[in-house]
């Protein structure tokens, strides 16, 4: 009698799993468009760089770095965040590849709403004019390259 009960058990289940496989829905299907494709709206705006001045802003962290000719580079960093980070610096990377890094003078760790002004020294003989990508660091972390500095008019 136990032998009956088995197969009485697995054939209902064999028939639902194989109706399943074979029935399909509508939310399998792929629906067709209903008309022809537009591209969105744009708008044309007018922008510049700001030649010597980049920027940067990630998690409340915010960051602007400036080096024209004739002045001396400068760092300035606003930690909005909710926790402290490491000393601000930078190093950069030069047009012809070379990792450079910078100093900041009197750069230390900043607590959540805390801020720096940081003049920024590289070695002897770096110009404004070999500068190809700007990266900031808070302490031993990368944080990423900072941005030229754009303006809308």
């Amino acid at each position: 009698m136990r032998a009956r009960r088995l197969p009485a058990v697995l054939v209902p289940l064999a028939l639902a799993a194989a109706v399943a496989c074979t029935n399909s829905s509508s939310a399998d299907s792929v629906a067709s468009p209903t008309g022809p494709a537009s591209a969105p709206p744009t708008q044309t705006t007018d922008v510049s760089i700001v030649p010597g001045e980049w920027t940067y802003e990630y998690l409340g962290v915010k960051a602007s770095f400036d080096w024209k000719e004739g002045s001396a580079p400068t760092l300035h960093v606003n930690n909005g965040s909710d926790n402290a980070v490491g000393a601000p610096t930078v190093y950069i990377v030069t047009k012809d590849q070379r990792h450079v890094d910078g100093k900041a003078d009197g750069s230390a760790p900043l607590d959540p709403g805390q801020s720096g002004d940081y003049t920024i020294t590289f070695p002897n003989g770096l110009t404004v004019n070999d500068l190809g990508l700007v990266v900031l660091t808070l302490g031993d972390v990368n944080w990423g390259a900072l941005g030229p500095k754009v303006v809308q008019h």
